[in-house]
């Protein structure tokens, strides 16, 4: 059954890349996401829960839940399909789909067989007409040894017996009405790329071949498998098993309706107008004694062609819908030769005899009325009647006019689509870089349109020139001649038919029409200067005056004209050459696309480095005065909320600078002030994290005070806050998406790092590390190690400890080290969500006999720098902290209020060092750590032989300190763990499995405490009772599923624990 647009058609989409010790595949993801936008522009249902990036096991059978929930919800389905990029495996003749280990590092997989089964039926009823499956898998990277080994653990097999695991898939029987098409040959493995692609050579063809017009599933995949097989030099052969009893279309169109032939179809009826109005001419010619037989034969010579051009592009759509197309007729980025010329050659055929008449109508019409301007026609139009041969004849034969236009539009367009095609596919096949390929397109076709300008030119001029006619003004026919150009280049660039849907149809149209203002305007600014310098009227006078001398021969005074038309050849034709290059590149969605991305980086780039100035000209000095207008010679509250039944609670902002002075002290004494005059119970400390500017800061306490003091008047607790925010300068550090890296994985990121790196560095350093990564997307083993021997004296303070005091010197030996574990390929995107790079499992190249040297030839300069921009703001956030102890010593000694701390991300680790750098006179009242970005030991009693940095904090508190921590915070899950490391360290025992001892808090929680100093439970939803602590210092919430994201900490579950620290 052909697929109609009525039916419901479902998809499944899953791409697993981050399998860590069983073979990361950086393409896989990527294939996921250009499939399932290909699917959804063909119709197909694909949403959240039917795209799936690196997934589990379990993630992978929910994702297949969710898909028979859509085959049972609505109208039935015609179709599910399913793809799979990722590594599979068979097991005693079982075909397996492998997930991603998941956070314990276990990891499983999917039984193909039985994910089919469940698509066949639902008790009585089928699901669905047909399921189509794609499988990219097995991939080349697949380390099935290892993954032997593991089963062979988790599964607890006999001793000596081993799971037998084979790369690749086989080939089975997988009930009617199923297509199954595998990406490479059964026990074969696939390629995940080719040199730097960004995509596997098998999505790459599929995707290219998706939405091709009226292609059968067979004849689709038989293009696949060529263009897998050209690709991969024939390492690599698809093969598909199908049991479909009725034929699909993933694009169904009627072939007579693509735009191709509808065009061929109308120049074929204008033509047949043409040669009907020619033969009642001639009609006419012979009832009056007259045999003028030359336009006739031009008439039915333009009628043949415009049939013949008809017959080969409904031949040629039958041959290309059964598969008998040439090999590289599709290669529209690179292809070279004549046939894709001819192409733009018959396209410009079609174009040129479609817009004839639109210029041949007016222009009769104009001289037989001979209104515009009389004055310059001195002969006189007199109409002759058909029937009376005694009429002189002065005035315009329509059907002359139609046939001579007609040939010479044809004349003009057909060497213009050909040789502009030619030339720019010439020079799109010889460049390899695929960012100059809208470049040479414009380049390559500009020239062909100039090639054709001076072949057709001198004709056209010649021509026309020596005829005795009224004088054409180009305004009168400016309009109509623009559309008539932008038909010829919408059909020049349209004559592809693979390539036809509705989106392209409508970039062309659209590109003809940008393609046309941007010929005019170049045409007009080149016209303009010829006639300012005045040559265009010293070539008219020149022609004119050898033309009409009629002392000379005629062929000499027709030289006149030849020699005249050629620079007006050379300059209308670069123009319209131009025209149909913008056409064609509009219209060709994968160079737009790729411009788009070069376009937008440069944009990146400009504003970046822009950035980068206006800092630099501000010396990096954090100025809130000028930020938010907020004056430290009136202190006043920032603003004032409304929370707790009714209660005005003041939101006081205190600002310190990178060297943790406070540079509002006038703020700082007002509000220890009102602290103590206004009798306010409760204080609130609050401190945000990195990368947050004081606006981002200034929403975040809002949204948070009004989340409390809302929820406080919802249970009718009333209370006398104070709010005190701090602000610091942290907005120098820009992570990746905090998302699931599934369809974004690609999208650019610019932070100015080396900026930051280099601001409190001496001039020649910092000009040395400037000129080492500029331009640089990779560095080697050597390079790393000067880069280490730059920045080692600005790092040489930081400590893994959290401890401020503790100076353990970075050697550059130390920081190179660091840096190559977290430049490492793959270090932070590819590992599994477990152990982070250098401390992921006891089997990762962190930990192995390499783990000091020879990690990689390269290390990405990006996961350099941001590894060195970490530890940077680690140590910064400590020294703010020490600088914030003085004002919590002062509101704990002069007032009596109940003090509680919060801090998110670094801002825990500047609460928790002025906690423990202050000698207060009492307890805090609670502390709340929402994310905290500081090592899981900071709270343990002996690290490295000595107490953890935040020990102390465990006195300073009266109840027990509250850390939230999540799975789904990525950047301290996958990053932070390099910000502390030491090479004294590498390679120690774990806290806990699959555990780095260098991870962060707010990732794992913390760990090695003593015994009865913590407790660990689910952080509770809101109105839910918290747990009894009993004894413990502190309660470890966890809160996976519940913070999604590392800054999803204002919410409703954080407002509740704020509640409960104040007591209610």
């Amino acid at each position: 059954m052909v697929r109609n647009a009525t039916g419901r058609h479902v998809a499944l989409v899953i791409g697993n890349g981050r399998y860590g010790p069983y073979g990361n595949l950086p393409n896989a993801v990527r294939d996921c996401k250009i499939v399932a936008d290909k699917l959804k522009k063909l119709g197909f249902e694909v949403d959240r829960e039917t795209i799936v990036a690196n997934a589990t096991a379990s993630a992978m059978q929910e994702a297949v839940e969710a898909l028979l929930r859509k085959l049972n919800s609505g109208v039935p389905a015609e179709t599910a399909l399913i793809y799979f990029a990722g590594h599979g495996f068979q097991e005693r003749g079982r075909n397996y789909l492998l997930g991603v280990p998941d956070d314990e590092g276990r990891v499983g997989a999917l039984s193909l067989q039985r994910m089919l089964s469940s698509l066949r039926t639902e008790g009585e009823r089928p699901l669905c007409d047909r399921r189509l499956i794609f499988l990219d898998a097995c991939r080349d990277s697949f380390e099935s040894e290892r993954l032997a080994d593991t089963f062979q653990r988790t599964r607890k097999a006999i001793a000596g017996i081993r799971p037998e695991i084979i790369p690749g898939l086989v080939d089975a029987d997988y009930g009617s009405e199923t297509f199954l098409a595998f990406s490479a040959q059964p026990g074969k493995r696939a390629l995940d790329g080719i040199a730097d692609a960004p995509n596997s050579p098998y999505a790459a063809a599929l995707v290219e071949n998706l939405d091709v017009a009226d292609l059968s599933l067979p004849v689709l995949m038989g293009r696949v498998h060529r263009d897998v097989v050209k690709a991969t030099d024939e390492r690599q052969k698809p093969q598909t098993h199908s049991t479909l009893t009725r034929p699909f279309y993933f694009n169904p169109q009627r072939l007579l309706f693509l735009a191709v032939n509808a065009m061929a179809m109308l120049a074929v009826t204008i033509s047949l107008g043409v040669l009907g109005s020619a033969v009642f001419q001639f009609g006419v010619d012979l009832a009056n004694g007259s045999e003028q037989a030359g336009f006739l034969s031009l008439a039915i010579g333009l009628f043949v062609v415009s049939v013949a051009c008809l017959v080969y592009g409904v031949a040629r759509a039958v041959s290309y819908t059964r598969g008998l197309t040439a090999p590289d007729d599709k290669d529209k980025a690179r292809e070279i030769g004549a046939a894709r010329a001819g192409h733009g050659a018959i396209g410009g055929i079609l174009g040129g005899i479609i817009a004839a008449p639109l210029i041949a109508l007016p222009y009769w019409w104009n001289w037989r009325v001979n209104v515009l301007h009389p004055e310059l026609w001195v002969g006189e139009c007199t109409a002759r009647l058909w029937y009376d041969p005694n009429t002189p004849e002065l005035c315009p034969r329509l059907s002359d006019l139609l046939v001579e236009i007609s040939l010479a539009t044809v004349v003009i367009s057909t060497p213009l689509g050909f040789l502009s095609v030619l030339l720019a596919n010439h020079l799109m096949g010889a460049k390899a870089a695929e960012r100059h390929l809208a470049r040479m397109m414009l380049i390559g076709g500009t020239a062909g349109g100039t090639l054709a300008g001076l072949l057709v030119g001198p004709v056209i001029t010649a021509y026309f020139g020596a005829q005795d006619r009224p004088f054409v003004e180009p305004t009168a026919y400016f309009a109509i001649s623009a559309v008539c150009v932008a038909i010829v280049a919408f059909s020049i660039d349209s004559y592809a038919i693979e390539f036809v849907s509705r989106a392209r149809l409508i970039r062309s149209v659209v590109g003809a029409f940008v393609g046309m203002a941007v010929a005019g305007m170049a045409l007009g600014g080149a016209v303009g200067l010829l006639y300012a310098i005045g040559f265009i009227q010293a070539t008219l006078s020149w022609a004119s005056d050898g033309f009409w001398n009629e002392a000379l021969p005629y062929s000499q005074r027709l030289f006149y004209l030849i020699v005249a038309g050629l620079p007006y050849g050379m300059v209308f034709g670069a123009a319209l050459g131009l025209m149909i290059s913008v056409t064609r590149l509009m219209s060709d969605r994968t160079i737009v696309a790729e411009r788009a991305v070069i376009w937008k980086r440069r944009a990146l780039r400009y504003y970046f480095k822009w950035r980068r100035i206006v800092l630099l000209s501000l010396k990096y000095t954090y100025r809130p005065q000028e930020e938010n207008d907020m004056s430290d010679d009136t202190p006043a509250p920032l603003d004032s909320r409304q929370g707790f039944s009714g209660q005005a609670v003041p939101l006081w902002m205190l600002t310190f600078d990178k060297s943790g002075k406070c540079t509002s002290p006038k703020h700082r004494d007002a509000v220890v002030r009102a602290i103590e005059d206004g009798d306010y119970t409760d204080t609130i400390v609050y401190c945000h994290g990195w990368n947050t500017d004081y606006a981002h800061a200034k929403r975040l306490y809002t949204r948070f005070l009004d989340g409390v003091g809302g929820m406080a008047t919802e249970r009718g607790i009333k209370r006398k806050v104070m709010f005190i925010g701090i602000a610091w300068p942290s907005a120098a550090l820009v992570w990746r998406s905090e998302q699931t890296p599934d369809l974004a994985a690609d999208q650019p990121e610019e932070p100015d790092d080396v900026a930051f790196l280099t601001e409190d560095m001496a001039p020649g350093r910092a000009d040395a590390l400037r000129v080492l990564v500029r331009g640089r997307e990779n560095l080697d083993a050597k390079e790393v190690s000067a880069l280490a021997a730059l920045l080692g004296p600005e790092l040489a303070a930081t400590s893994e400890d959290e401890d401020p005091e503790a100076k353990y010197p970075l050697s550059e030996r130390d920081l190179a080290l660091i840096l190559r574990v977290a430049g490492r390929d793959g270090a932070t995107d590819g590992a599994p969500d477990t152990g982070f790079t250098g401390g992921a499992s006891p089997g990762s190249a962190a930990n192995g006999p390499n783990a000091a040297g020879g990690l990689s030839d390269l290390f990405g300069l990006r996961k350099v720098l941001r590894v060195a921009t970490v530890l940077k703001m680690k140590d910064r956030a400590g020294v703010v902290g020490a600088g914030l102890s003085d004002t919590l010593e002062r509101i704990l000694t002069q007032t009596e209020t109940r003090l509680h701390l919060v801090g998110h991300s670094y801002g825990t680790k500047v609460v928790m060092t002025g906690l423990c750098r202050a000698a207060p006179s009492r307890k805090v009242r609670s502390a709340l750590l929402l994310q905290p970005a500081v090592n899981l030991l900071a709270f343990a009693p002996e690290v490295a032989g000595r107490p953890g940095g935040f020990r102390a904090a465990l006195t300073h508190t009266e109840r027990p300190i509250l850390v939230t921590h999540s799975r789904d915070d990525l950047p301290l899950r996958r990053l932070f763990h390099l910000a502390a490391r030491r090479r004294k360290d590498l390679g120690e025992v774990m806290t806990a499995p699959d555990i780095s001892r260098f991870a962060a808090m707010g990732g794992y929680g913390p760990r090695n405490l003593a015994g009865g100093e913590s407790v660990s439970f689910e952080i509770p939803n809101p109105f839910e009772d918290y747990p009894d602590p009993g004894g413990a210092s502190i309660v470890s919430l966890d809160a996976s599923g519940k913070i999604e994201g590392h800054s999803d900490v204002t919410k409703p579950i954080t407002f509740w624990a704020m509640l409960g620290n104040l007591g209610v």
